[in-house]
């Protein structure tokens, strides 16, 4: 199996899920999965609808973007939201002075973002065709993207395009490497950590050398600490999630009398839905028990959060 970042043929089997296996290359060090097959325009528009990607303006990854770039001397420029969703990063860029511009595949989450007054954004396709904007950009953001496409070469090539002189790349992705997999029980992932969402998971290294055998050079990189009482309790939900989730076989469908992966008989709906219920109530005691000694801890350890966070330039 070669990998699709780099082309090596020194790729091993790292996990086997229902529907393909998870590989690492052992050059460029990314793992990605086989088959590489994203979710489809269809699929995103009716799992999130109009609001997909929505975050507030409290997420860390937005802020982190405004302050890396205020510390290193950028203020104003065009700046592209990949995937922009329904705009609301892109409205917090251009209350900042910035000229903005986004491209996503989701129509419902475009129409959404013209109604909060952003009038530089369409529908298109996010691994590429950048060409309909018609511009040269200064920054060129993707905010939990790249680890979702099926070919990240085609969209870096892209981006390289559509960026002006010495552009920046902005880049803001799950971490590999997050404290809480340390934890894992279970020795798998968070349910969207799988295709159809996620086909590659990267860490500072497989990400700041896919970027620099690309022409870019890092400028700023950060991998956000867990800290502050928010991040905890994401934290502690998160591993709890990934230690008590019954397989990659949602609850949702089982709700509906889908049949289960084990026995193939049919589950009751009635049974499934006290059982989602009871368990989501004891991980919510279990949540309430572990928030206190962990958020005393992460004062004295660094745990190293979700996030994933670079900026490059264009050599």
């Amino acid at each position: 199996m070669n990998c699709p970042i780099c082309g090596s043929s020194k790729t091993k089997p790292e996990e086997r899920f229902r529907e393909g296996v998870f590989y690492r290359c052992g050059d460029c060090r990314v793992v990605f999965t086989h088959p590489m097959r994203a979710g489809s325009r269809e699929y995103y528009e009716e799992s999130y609808g109009a609001l997909a990607g929505g975050y507030s303006e409290k997420k860390w990854e937005f802020r982190e973007v405004f302050n890396s770039l205020d510390s290193l001397g950028f203020r104003t420029g065009k700046l592209l939201e990949v995937a922009c969703g329904p705009g609301w990063f892109l409205k917090m860029a251009e209350k900042k002075g910035y000229d903005v511009y986004g491209i996503d595949f989701n129509g419902q989450a475009v129409a959404y973002a013209k109604t909060l007054g952003l009038k530089n954004v369409l529908v298109g396709d996010i691994g590429g065709g950048f060409e309909k904007l018609g511009q040269k950009f200064d920054f060129v953001v993707l905010i939990h993207i790249l680890e979702h496409v099926e070919d990240p070469n085609r969209l870096l090539n892209q981006i390289k395009e559509a960026l002006s002189d010495e552009g920046v790349i902005i880049i803001d992705l799950p971490n590999e490497r997050r404290t809480e997999l340390k934890f894992n029980l279970r020795k798998r992932r968070e349910g969207w950590d799988y295709p159809p969402h996620h086909l590659t998971r990267w860490n500072a290294d497989s990400l700041s050398n896919f970027l620099a055998t690309r022409g870019f050079k890092t400028i700023y990189l950060n991998e956000e600490r867990i800290s502050s009482l928010a991040q905890v309790l994401n934290f502690v939900l998160g591993l709890i999630q990934i230690n008590t989730a019954t397989g990659l076989a949602t609850v949702a469908g089982q709700e509906r009398g889908d049949k289960h992966p084990h026995d193939g008989k049919l589950i009751g709906h009635g049974l499934i839905l006290f059982l989602s219920r009871l368990k989501r109530f004891l991980s919510l005691i279990l949540g309430l028990i572990l928030l206190p000694p962990i958020y005393i801890l992460s004062r004295v350890f660094y745990i190293r959060g979700t996030n994933l966070f670079i900026v490059a330039q264009l050599k």
